[in-house]
């Protein structure tokens, strides 16, 4: 199972887990953070049928005029599903 990363952001009063695959070293992952680099948002909902987890990627982030992409699914679930 490959190694995954994270880091935790405070936004406002809450702090928030950020999950990333990795081969991005921390430092990299934060540097990318620009509007003009975010290339789809949305939610996601882990499912559970037997026994087996899948994600589901949907929406659009008003606050950043993005919707979620077919792809999206699949990045999603590499770094998460894969990790269990």
């Amino acid at each position: 199972m490959a190694e995954k990363k994270y880091i935790i952001i405070k936004i406002s009063a809450f702090e928030v887990a950020i999950l990333f695959e990795g081969v991005i070293s921390h430092d990299d992952f934060l540097r990318s953070f620009s509007k003009d680099r975010i290339v789809s948002a949305g939610f996601f909902q882990v499912i559970t049928k037997d026994s087996k987890l899948s994600v589901s990627t949907y929406g659009k982030s008003v606050s950043l005029g993005l919707k979620s992409r077919e792809e999206d699914k699949r990045l999603v679930e590499k770094v998460l599903v894969e990790s269990w």
